[in-house]
C-alpha cells in the first residue's frame, strides 16, 4: 500500500443508519472525511423487517457521507447485531509441518481453521473466529506464534455465529443500495475497536453498546476478547414506554427522551416541567419532568441488570477493574453512568472515539463509535493486505484476516 486509501464503515441500526468514510496513508493515522446519519425504521432488534426501507436508508446515508467526503465508495464493512447472534469458545490443534519445526503463517491459518470446525445447525454461519491466545507444546499465553519453534500448535478462539437468512437479508439491503460488503463485523467488536485501548483491554473491561433495538456486550481480559452477547432491549423500548406512559406519539416520545430524559428520578428537580403534545389533545400539556424520569428509570434499570447478568454468566463483574464503557445513542441519556454504577457496583464511563483524525467534532460521540470502528477495521485490512503483498504472502480470501483479526483480538 503506497497511496491514499479510502475505507468505509456502515452501521445499520434499528433507529438509524450511519456511514463513515475515512482516508489514510501508510504510516499515518486514519482521518474521517465523511459522515452520513439518517433515521431508519426498516430494522427491528438488529434484524431486517423491511428490505425497501432499509436499503433506502442505507442509500441515503451513503449519499450524505459521499457528498461530505467528495469521494465515491463501492464497498463497506457492515456491522451486525440482533438477538440471533450467539458466541462460544472453541479450540484447535495442528502439527507444525515445517522441517525445522518453526511456526509459519500457514500453520496459524490452519489451526484457526481447525477451531472453526464446530457443530452448528445448518441455518447458522460463523461470522468471526477470533484467536484468544496460542499454545506451543503446552506453553500457553502466546500472542504471536509465527517464527517460534515447536511440534504442536494450539489455539483458543472466540466464535461468533448468526442466522444465515438474517445476514443474507442485510446483504440484500446493502446490495440494493449499490454497495458491496467486504466483511461483516459484530457491532460491539467495532465499537470496542474505536473506544478501547490496549490498557483497557489488558486491565479487563466490558464494552456495552446501547443501540436502538439491542444492547451489545463484549468483554475483554488480558488484551483479548473473552465473551460477547446481545441483549434484546434498547433505546426503542424507552420510546415505547414514554409514548404509552405520556399518551403521545413515538416521534414525540423520542424527542422528549433526547431533550429532557433522565435515567434517574433522584437527579431531576421536582419543580421542572416538560411540554407534552398528547395524542388527540388540542394544546400541549405541562407535566412534571420527574414523571418522564419515572418512566425511563425502570427500563434503564432492566437494561443494566440484563447486562450485569450476561457478564456474570462468564466472569464476575469485580474481575473487570476497567468496569463498563458505554457507547451507542442510548448511552447519551442523562444520568446513565451514575445509574449503571449504582446497579452494577463497578466504574461506568462513556466511550469516546479515538485513534482517528479528521471530522472528530462530528463523530467523537458514543453513537458514532460503531461506524468509526467499522472504518478502522477496514483500514486494518488495508494495512494487512499491504504488508502481506510486500512480503509476497497475500493469499486470496484470507488476506483480510490478519490485521482485522489482530484488532478484534486486541493486538495493535
Amino acid at each position: 500500500m503506497s497511496r491514499t486509501e479510502i475505507v468505509a464503515g456502515l452501521d445499520v441500526g434499528t433507529t438509524k443508519v450511519c456511514m463513515i468514510i475515512a482516508e489514510g496513508e501508510p504510516g499515518g493515522a486514519l482521518r474521517v472525511i465523511g459522515e452520513g446519519l439518517v433515521p431508519s425504521d426498516g430494522m427491528r432488534k438488529g434484524v431486517v423487517t423491511d428490505i425497501e426501507k432499509t436499503s433506502h436508508a442505507i442509500a441515503q446515508a451513503a449519499e450524505k457521507a459521499q457528498r461530505v467526503a467528495g469521494v465515491q465508495v463501492s464497498s463497506v464493512f457492515v456491522g451486525v447485531s440482533g438477538e440471533h447472534i450467539r458466541s462460544m469458545n472453541s479450540k484447535g490443534i495442528v502439527a507444525i509441518a515445517h522441517p525445522r519445526r518453526m511456526v509459519r503463517q500457514e500453520d496459524v491459518d490452519r489451526v484457526i481453521e481447525s477451531s472453526r470446525l464446530v457443530v452448528l445447525p445448518p441455518e447458522r454461519e460463523i461470522i468471526h473466529a477470533i484467536p484468544r491466545g496460542f499454545c506451543i507444546d503446552g506453553q500457553d499465553g502466546i500472542r504471536s506464534p509465527v517464527g517460534m519453534s515447536g511440534s504442536r500448535l494450539e489455539v483458543e478462539t472466540h466464535i461468533v455465529h448468526g442466522q444465515s437468512s438474517f445476514l443474507q437479508n442485510l446483504a440484500k439491503c446493502v446490495d440494493r443500495a449499490g454497495l458491496e460488503i467486504e466483511s461483516f463485523v459484530l457491532q460491539s467488536f467495532a465499537a470496542a475497536r474505536a473506544v478501547l485501548d490496549e490498557a483497557d483491554r489488558s486491565l479487563g473491561v466490558a464494552l456495552v453498546d446501547m443501540g436502538g433495538g439491542t444492547t451489545d456486550v463484549a468483554v475483554y481480559q488480558n488484551d483479548s476478547i473473552v465473551h460477547s452477547a446481545v441483549v434484546a432491549v434498547g433505546g426503542a423500548h424507552l420510546d415505547q414506554d414514554v409514548a404509552i406512559g405520556l399518551q403521545c406519539s413515538l416521534s414525540a416520545a423520542e424527542q422528549l427522551k433526547i431533550q429532557a430524559g433522565c435515567s434517574s428520578v433522584d437527579q431531576v428537580d421536582a419543580s421542572q416541567t416538560i411540554s407534552v403534545q398528547r395524542t388527540g389533545a388540542a394544546a400541549p400539556s405541562q407535566l412534571p419532568r420527574r414523571l418522564l424520569a419515572e418512566i425511563l428509570e425502570p427500563r434503564m434499570t432492566e437494561i443494566f441488570q440484563l447486562v450485569g447478568e450476561t457478564i456474570e454468566q462468564y466472569t464476575p463483574l469485580r474481575s473487570l477493574p476497567g468496569g463498563i464503557v458505554l457507547t451507542g445513542g442510548t448511552s447519551l441519556l442523562s444520568g446513565v453512568t451514575a445509574l449503571g454504577e449504582r446497579l452494577l457496583g463497578v466504574p461506568v464511563r462513556p466511550g469516546r472515539v479515538s485513534g482517528v483524525g479528521g471530522l472528530m467534532d462530528s463523530v467523537s460521540d458514543p453513537q458514532h463509535a460503531t461506524g468509526v470502528g467499522l472504518a478502522l477495521c477496514a483500514w486494518d485490512q488495508r494495512i494487512s493486505e499491504g504488508a502481506l503483498r510486500n512480503s509476497g504472502k497475500l493469499r486470496g480470501p484470507r488476506a483480510w484476516l490478519g490485521k482485522v483479526r489482530d484488532a478484534l483480538m486486541g493486538t495493535d
